[in-house]
């Protein structure tokens, strides 16, 4: 039901990107995020969906328009290209943004019933395998020791997951909706040690083949025993570069 308010209030919001979007290469509309990807998100399975986003937006990214004017006229219509595939970098990049909002919804939606951290854990290993995709990767970001607190340290993540899903064709394991920031009934009724009954299982499962480290992982405890675990199963690591 939640689902279907959400689609409603997306079609008057998004009818007006629409109707402009039909005015062929039109520099506003390119920088808009695409209705029908994100209808998609929606209403068919999120994780394939974004998937297809997040590889469009890569295209998109890293698209050369190679051409040599020889004219002014040519120039000008070189110009006027290169602006347009600028402003399509930004329409789709916009669009990621929103389809990973969606897909944390809807992940959110399908853990919300969980009671422990077990059954959490089986969800989350569900959601990975269910893509039948191999080479997830695993974003450690620093939350509570974050210099701006949890919301610091969530926005950060959130930013590094998205950046990481455009470079990795949307395999990106998104741990946002499994905080226990967002399931906070399920931590008051949990004894036991999340790292080690949700994380650890995690990181150390097949799907997952590489670990990105954020940066100052190194003062947050959490990311160093992601690190360390990550090390023991041979999983490829990866630090970011300030």
């Amino acid at each position: 039901m939640e689902t279907i308010i959400i689609f409603i209030k997306l079609c008057f919001l998004f009818y007006p990107i629409y109707i402009l979007g039909r005015e062929e290469k039109s520099l506003v509309s390119a920088r808009l995020p695409r209705i029908i990807p994100i209808l998609r998100m929606l209403l068919l399975n999120p994780y394939k969906e974004f998937k297809k986003i997040a590889i469009k937006s890569y295209d998109n990214k890293y698209y050369k328009f190679h051409y040599s004017p020889s004219t002014q006229a040519q120039e000008s219509w070189y110009e006027r290209q290169l602006e347009y595939g600028n402003s399509r970098r930004i329409g789709w990049r916009n669009t990621l943004l929103i389809a990973n909002r969606i897909l944390e919804f809807r992940l959110w939606l399908t853990i919300r019933s969980c009671k422990n951290y077990d059954e959490l854990k089986i969800k989350a290993i569900l959601i990975i395998t269910e893509t039948r995709d191999e080479g997830f990767v695993f974003v450690s970001s620093a939350l509570y020791s974050h210099s701006k607190g949890i919301k610091g340290g969530v926005k950060e993540l959130r930013k590094i997951i998205i950046e990481s899903a455009e470079e990795h064709q949307g395999l990106v394991f998104n741990q946002i909706p499994f905080l226990d920031l967002y399931l906070p009934y399920l931590r008051g009724n949990e004894k036991g040690n999340k790292f080690e009954l949700f994380y650890e299982p995690i990181i150390e499962s097949s799907q997952i083949t590489k670990v990105i480290m954020n940066n100052g992982w190194e003062k947050s405890m959490g990311c160093r025993t992601e690190h360390e675990v990550a090390s023991k199963n041979l999983k490829k690591i990866e630090y970011c570069i300030k």
